[in-house]
């Protein structure tokens, strides 16, 4: 019988529109003798014809026994009392007839005895789980179907009980509903059992019908939706008898009497209030017929209810009474299969054994005279009796004298009838049945085995062995050679290439490997290359080691091509990953085999190794802008030389238009060419002013330099300058002396300059 919350479970699949007999239906062995038997659920009421509530209504509220509340009439939460789900082992019970296991113990409902002897019995599918046990098993325990397992979970696969997860489909963990409330899956939408608040998205749990409402079902209000005040609609918990509805599912007894919930009663047409079927069973109505829903026998008329369907039945060889011409509950008379041993019989045809004595059937023996047990004959044969003599009837060649049963007759020994007899070593081979003795078969001599040898200590034919010293089995040559030894060494007897070492045969006879024989052999790691003693293999060819390639590039056991990046000098290359056509140029001090071969593009060409950039090595190379210039490291570059910086150019003027260097000049803003400052001094420019950098004297516009700077004019620097007409005199200064050069009068301490001659003369008498 499916658990109270098995069968809730069951029978939400259906509202979900699961056709025909869903898995768990079969698989807990509700209908094992019916695989349509589920209609039982739905099937229609045989006198008025009008269709039971089922689950499939999805309107409907769930009944009392499908509400996920234990009330008043259950043993435990939906289950047991008038409930027809029995209970699972652990849950309460009031008796027997409470509990799957038909077992109540101090209020609990246990698993039989078998479920705690510590075996693993064949009705439980794990040890003291599962089966008869009911949903026991553990987590990774075996199982066969969900019933087994305290997850509902039985994985297809692995036929083993899994862990409860919220996408499982089945009601388990901390679950309130199938995978929704409790601590660890999302809340139950509106309908889903519930235990608090916590467990509904809707935040509210009806505390009286334990189901997830709208927080409007709690308001002490008549909201929209609700036919009466805090039930009723599709929000709410269905409505009590005499409170507002307007269809059925607005009442817990799924009655709508215009517009008023209806109490239950056994004419309504209704399953409700604890019936096993619509208006019958249960404490409250009469007695069901055959073939609806009952869960003890007194619900039903026929006074028998199929314990693993859960309906009426009219056999009475099934309804555990004992009635009719039955000698024992639901066995002997005329109807009903021969009873067990122990039960109640009044002649041999109302038992199993066909022993009747003092009213009791008894167990089968050995002297009853009568053909009973696993009997093949009458009283020999079988697994307790003796075995029986030629001629009478046998199943199995040990239930005759001879070892020998044919078409069900116990047969004369012979040589081949699969037995030993005779002088036969083992079973039809050794002694006059010849050498046929196969491996492990008992032997007296290596003669009577086909491979030649029996083992001294245990008398048994041996397994021909690689180290027997017998060419035996599918040796080619003495313990080598065939489908099972290793292979021979030249020159040893072959058949084919693989019964040698070499992979060759030829003539019979095994020869040695050699790099040219067309075969994979001795060290190669491909066909006649690679390994120790051949050359090495091409691309694509196997190998084991770089060595073993032409490449020198062994990779997932290939040969790869040679790469710019494989860290081997292979292809061209003139140093590893470098040079050549193929490849980029070589750092300094790596090999090379030409100039372009080098980064730097200088190969020595005695040491045949790439040089350091240098700033006269006649290329352009390093980190130079034009041959052997430019660059941190080397000097200015020439005019018209490539540059990148004025840093780069001698004349520190890079144009940059042309990237080259610019020819200096007086006006480029720069001190170049031999300027003492910029733009002035030197031989090209003009002279500096007061203030700027010089060498010597004409590098000063007043010609006077001191400590390398120009200095300004004075009257005194023995140099004519400023606007002085002679050294140091005329202009701003002292007048200038007899002789000395002036423009006027005033420049001349005569106060007399010769006009035509611009000296200063002596004063005279004449000179006005």
């Amino acid at each position: 019988m499916l658990s109270a919350r098995h069968r809730s479970w069951w029978l939400s699949l259906v509202v979900l529109g699961v056709t025909g007999c869903p898995d768990p239906c079969l698989d807990d062995g509700l209908f094992q003798d019916d695989p349509e038997g589920c209609a039982a659920v739905d099937e229609t009421d045989d006198a008025s014809g009008s269709t039971a509530a089922t689950a499939s209504d999805t309107d409907a509220e769930p009944e009392p026994c499908f509400n996920g509340v234990k009330d008043d009439d259950e043993a435990d939460v939906d289950c047991g009392g008038l409930c027809a789900a029995k209970c699972e082992v652990g849950d309460g019970c009031g008796g027997g007839a409470d509990c799957e296991t038909d077992i109540c113990e101090d209020g609990v409902c246990v698993p039989p005895s078998s479920c705690d002897d510590g075996v693993k019995d064949d009705e439980e599918t794990d040890q003291d789980c599962g089966g008869v046990c009911g949903a026991t098993c553990p987590i990774d325990a075996e199982c066969e179907d969900f019933n087994d397992c305290q997850t509902y979970v039985c994985d297809p696969d692995a036929g083993l009980c899994a862990d409860p997860t919220c996408d499982d489909g089945a009601p388990n963990g901390s679950e309130t509903d199938v995978d929704c409330g409790g601590p660890d899956c999302d809340p139950c939408t509106n309908g889903g059992d519930c235990s608090s608040d916590d467990d509904c998205a809707s935040g509210t749990c009806d505390p009286d019908a334990g189901i997830c409402v709208d927080p409007s079902c709690t308001n002490g209000t008549q909201d929209a939706g609700e036919t009466d005040v805090d039930c009723g609609g599709e929000l709410c918990a269905p409505c009590d008898a005499g409170e507002t509805c307007e269809s059925g599912s607005d009442c817990a007894s799924e009655l709508c009497e215009d517009g008023t919930c209806a109490a239950a009663t056994c004419d309504d047409g209704v399953q409700n209030q604890g019936e096993t079927d619509v208006d019958c069973g249960g404490d409250s109505c009469a007695p069901c017929a055959d073939g609806q829903g009952c869960e003890v026998a007194t619900d039903c008329e026929s006074e028998s209810c199929d314990p693993v369907h859960g309906v009426c039945e009219a056999d009475h060889c099934a309804n555990g009474v004992v009635d009719a011409d039955e000698t024992d509950v639901d066995c002997g008379g005329t109807a009903c299969a021969p009873c067990d041993e122990g039960e109640g019989c009044e002649s041999a045809d109302d038992c199993a054994s066909q022993s009747c004595a003092t009213g009791t059937c008894t167990a089968p023996s050995c002297t009853d005279g009568v053909r009973n047990g696993n009997e093949s004959d009458m009283d020999c044969g079988g697994d307790v009796c003796g075995p029986c003599d030629d001629g009478l009837d046998c199943l199995l060649s040990s239930d005759c004298s001879s070892s020998v049963c044919l078409s069900g007759t116990c047969e004369p020994p012979a040589c081949d009838d699969g037995v030993r007899n005779g002088d036969e070593s083992d079973e039809d081979c050794g002694g006059a049945c010849g050498a046929t003795c196969e491996t492990g078969e008992t032997c007296t001599e290596s003669a009577d085995c086909v491979s030649n040898v029996c083992d001294d200590a245990t008398d048994t034919c041996a397994a021909p062995a690689c180290d027997d010293g017998t060419r035996n089995g599918s040796e080619t040559d003495v313990d080598c050679g065939g489908s099972d030894c290793d292979p021979c060494e030249a020159p040893g007897m072959c058949e084919g290439p693989d019964d040698c070492v070499s992979g060759v045969c030829s003539g019979g006879t095994c020869t040695p490997a050699s790099c040219d024989d067309g075969v994979l052999n001795g060290t190669e790691t491909d066909l006649d290359c690679g390994g120790d003693v051949c050359g090495p293999c091409d691309d694509g060819e196997s190998c084991e080691g770089g060595s073993d390639c032409t490449s020198g590039v062994c990779t997932g056991n290939v040969c790869i091509a040679p790469t710019c990046d494989d860290g081997v000098q292979n292809g061209d290359e003139t140093d590893e990953d470098c040079g050549g056509d193929v490849c980029g140029p070589c750092d300094d001090g790596e090999g090379c085999g030409a100039a372009e071969d080098c980064v730097s593009g200088v190969c020595d060409d005695v040491t045949s190794v790439c040089e350091a950039a240098t700033c006269d090595d006649g290329v352009l190379n390093g980190t130079e802008t034009d041959l052997d210039c430019g660059g941190p490291s080397c000097g200015g570059c020439e005019t018209d030389e490539d540059c990148s910086i004025d840093d780069d150019c001698i004349s520190l003027v890079c144009d940059d238009a042309t990237n080259t260097c610019s020819a200096p000049t007086c006006d480029d803003g720069v001190q170049n060419q031999d300027e003492t400052d910029l733009d002035c001094g030197g031989d090209v420019c003009g002279p500096c002013e007061d203030g700027e950098s010089c060498v010597d004297a004409p590098d000063c516009v007043s010609m006077v330099c001191l400590g390398l700077e120009c200095q300004p004019s004075a009257c005194d620097d023995g140099v004519q300058n400023g606007d002085e007409t002679d050294e140091d005199c005329g202009g701003s200064c002292q007048p200038c002396d007899d002789g000395e050069t002036c423009d006027v009068a005033g420049d001349c301490i005569s106060l007399v300059c010769d006009g035509g001659t611009s000296t200063c003369t002596a004063a005279t008498c004449s000179d006005g």
